[in-house]
Order: structure tokens, then sequence, then C-alpha cells
């Protein structure tokens, strides 16, 4: 049983609700479109990742299970190499 004060009790969750809560006008940003998946989704989707410290396969499934929402391993690599800009990969649903 960890300790209260342990800094591994963070919670995603709270996390995620935090930035939902935050106004972001993501639509003034020069992002290109079209894209597969909402942007907003998609730094979610790494915010859970980099946070929880989990492989692309790994976080394709809490993605799943936190948001609702299936973003392929390989629409994250994307992000990840050339943030925001270019193409997102084709993915297999």
């Amino acid at each position: 049983m960890l300790k209260r004060w342990d800094t591994r009790n963070y919670d995603i969750e709270l996390i995620l609700a935090i930035l939902d809560s935050i106004n972001i006008d993501i639509e003034s940003m020069n992002i290109p479109k079209p894209r597969k998946y909402d942007i907003k989704t998609i730094i979610k989707a790494l915010l859970v990742k980099e946070f929880e410290g989990l492989s692309l396969r790994t976080t394709e499934v809490r993605v799943q299970q936190l948001l609702g929402v299936r973003i392929c391993r390989f629409a994250l690599l994307g992000e990840e190499i050339s943030p925001l800009h270019g193409k997102n990969r084709k993915c297999n649903s």
C-alpha cells in the first residue's frame, strides 16, 4: 500500500479533467487539417503516455479505457516525431 505522499498516487483522470477545464483556443492555432483524430484527444493521449510512462501499444489500450476512443499507435508515433505537423499514418481500425 502506498503512502499518501507517495508521488505515484497522481491520478491521470484528474489531470485529464483539469485539461478539459482549461480554455484553450485550438481553432486559432495553425494546425494542418484534416486530421483523423481531434487534436485535443491526441494531446490527451500523449499526456497519458508520458505521465504513465507507457509504450505506444499500451497507450493505445489505456486511452481507449480512459477516453473511450481508440487512437492508433501509429498516429501517436507520428505526433511524437513531428508534433502537430504533417499527416497521420493510416491505421487499420
